[in-house]
């Protein structure tokens, strides 16, 4: 699992109808909105550092970001000295499915084709994209 154990002392983000929690000894921890499923319980570790991340943990968030890029990306590369490999990942990504008709919602440029078979739609602002 990816979300810290309740075991290790992590905290419950949100209840088991989905709705947030906002437990007040856990910052900087998203609980995605009720309608987000999840085969597990979305768990954060508090802010006083009475809770412990473990190894498994951690090899399952860089395990799920190298799967994310090989998924926007799929022959690689993955530079291990830099930290823009999901954004390298991403550009790729965005270069293969992002041409098309562009149309601009509240200043940004919303671009692909928009069909079935190409419904990708890629932001950009000031000519880089999101």
């Amino acid at each position: 699992m990816i979300f810290p154990e309740s075991s290790a002392g992590a905290i419950a983000l949100r209840d088991l109808d989905g709705n947030p929690t906002n437990p007040p000894n856990v910052q900087n921890a998203y609980p995605p909105p009720a309608a987000y499923v999840t085969s597990c319980p979305i768990t954060a570790l508090p802010s006083d550092c009475t809770a412990r991340i473990e190894a498994r943990q951690i090899n399952n968030i860089v395990s799920e970001l190298l799967a994310f890029a090989e998924c926007l990306d799929p022959d690689g590369p993955w530079d291990c000295n830099s930290l823009k490999n999901l954004c390298a990942a991403f550009s790729t990504w965005a270069a293969l499915h992002g041409g098309g008709s562009a149309v601009v919602v509240d200043g940004i440029s919303i671009v692909g084709s928009g069909t079935v078979a190409d419904p990708y739609k890629v932001g950009t602002v000031d000519g880089g994209s999101y």
